[in-house]
C-alpha cells in the first residue's frame, strides 16, 4: 500500500531537494548516508533517508541536523528554498536569523547593502 502525501511546506521539500543535490554532488551512496549518521548515535535508516529525500517523510530537527553534518554543510543551505538565496560574501555562523534573504517571500527585493 503507498503512503500517503504528506505535504512538507516550502522549507521541507527545499531540504528534500537540497539534500538530494548535495548528496549527489558529493557521491554519497544513500546506505554510506546512513550508516554514517548512524556512527554518531543517530537512528536512522536508508529508507528513511530515502523517503525524507523523496518528499514523503518529514524530517526530524535532529534527522536535519545529523543528514547536514553528514553531508558537511550547514543546514541552512538544506533548508532555504532556491529563490531565497543567502546574502552573498557574508559567513555562515549557524544562526538562520544572521541570514537574509536577497528577495522576500513575495518575490520584492530586501534592504541589503
Amino acid at each position: 500500500m503507498a503512503n500517503p502525501p504528506v505535504n512538507l511546506g516550502e522549507h521541507g521539500q527545499a531540504f528534500a531537494t537540497n539534500m538530494r543535490v548535495v548528496r549527489k554532488n558529493l557521491g554519497i551512496e544513500m546506505q554510506d548516508l546512513a550508516e554514517q549518521i548512524r556512527a554518531r548515535g543517530h537512528a536512522i535508516t536508508r529508507d528513511q533517508l530515502i523517503r525524507i529525500e523523496a518528499g514523503q517523510r518529514r524530517a526530524t530537527v535532529d534527522d536535519a541536523c545529523e543528514i547536514a553534518r553528514a553531508l558537511k554543510t550547514k543546514l541552512i543551505r538544506l533548508v532555504v528554498p532556491s529563490h531565497l538565496q543567502l546574502v552573498p560574501n557574508r559567513p555562515l555562523h549557524g544562526s538562520f536569523a544572521d541570514h537574509r534573504p536577497t528577495r522576500d517571500i513575495m518575490g520584492g527585493k530586501t534592504d541589503v547593502a
